[in-house]
């Protein structure tokens, strides 16, 4: 995506989701309860409110495409359906793994250092065995649904256009520095649970495998998403979140957070005006000399503009 730059200005985030009610002192039981009513109905209402607190999310992120999704995962949990929101972390895991492969390979494919070695032959070899056993019947049904997709061929990472081994992505995206290795795991954690949902006969602990389906999925998304998670990205200052200007040029950047509707391109002087409809919009029609400003000397001049607005009113 092409995305425009000034060295005056910084793209500033306008769209996220966040709820950060646990983290308040000021929100009681009664609170929540009134809350826990509004959202879900009153039926069951303290075992609700236990499972949200149980669940102890908090979190302030963008992109809204994937925070929209979370949010109906979680209340599933909440609402005591186990098995929905089991399957749906895992469905929306094997999303984001295929999102973050489609939309960030282009960036990567003239870049031979990151993608990691594959031995074909080898895959090709084992996945002849396990047919091969299972024609036999050497093995049994459950363990040959369960080995085949770690061995069956995959499409090029370049051309494919979805896949299904949760493994050969995370390699690459790992190879790609777009996730770490403690995401891994977790996408680890969870692949595990998809085996049980799809394959088991039987459907026990519900509520705990559904838990730990949501906690893991929880720190996957928001290890990538939320802004207090991502330094890396964001310089935050005085209520205002803007993506610092070496991540511009950045592919996950670029792809999921500098987006139209997400993010939008402001110098110091830009004001924030709100509308009789409650809606906000930003007027910046100040001419900005080109030369360049770093992250923090962009935050000191608009601390000095905002207290030079404040003055002016007084």
């Amino acid at each position: 995506m092409t995305i425009g730059s000034h060295p005056q200005k910084r793209w500033r985030l306008r769209a996220f989701q966040l709820d950060t009610i646990l983290r308040s002192p000021a929100i009681d039981d009664k609170t929540l309860l009134d809350w826990i009513d509004h959202r879900f109905g009153n039926d069951g209402r303290r075992g609700k409110l236990a499972r949200y607190k149980d669940l102890n999310w908090s979190y302030f992120s963008s992109p809204l495409e994937y925070m929209l999704l979370v949010e109906e995962t979680r209340d599933s949990f909440i609402s005591g359906r186990y098995y929905s929101a089991a399957v749906a972390a895992v469905c929306l895991a094997e999303r984001l793994l295929n999102d973050l492969v489609l939309r960030l390979r282009d960036y990567m494919r003239e870049r031979t250092d990151v993608a990691p070695p594959e031995d074909k032959s080898d895959r090709a070899r084992a996945f002849s065995n396990l047919e091969s056993l299972r024609a036999q019947k050497k093995i049994s049904k459950r363990d040959f649904q369960q080995i085949r997709p770690i061995l069956e061929p995959q499409a090029d990472i370049w051309t494919g256009e979805s896949f299904t081994n949760w493994k050969f992505m995370c390699d690459h995206l790992k190879a790609w520095e777009v996730i770490n290795q403690t995401t891994v795991k977790k996408f680890g954690e969870l692949h595990e649970i998809r085996k049980l949902v799809h394959y088991r006969k039987e459907w026990r602990d519900a509520p705990k495998l559904a838990k730990t389906a949501l906690n893991a999925f929880g720190k996957i998304v928001f290890s990538l998403f939320d802004v207090g998670k991502r330094p890396d990205i964001f310089n935050c200052f005085q209520g205002i979140f803007c993506v610092r200007k070496s991540m511009e040029k950045d592919p996950f950047v670029r792809e999921f957070i500098i987006r139209p509707g997400y993010c939008e391109l402001v110098g110091y002087k830009h004001n924030v005006v709100s509308a009789k409809d409650g809606s906000t919009r930003i007027l910046d029609d100040y001419e900005y000399p080109d030369a360049e400003i770093s992250d923090d000397e962009f935050s000191q001049l608009r601390k000095e503009y905002e207290e030079s607005q404040l003055k002016n009113k007084d």
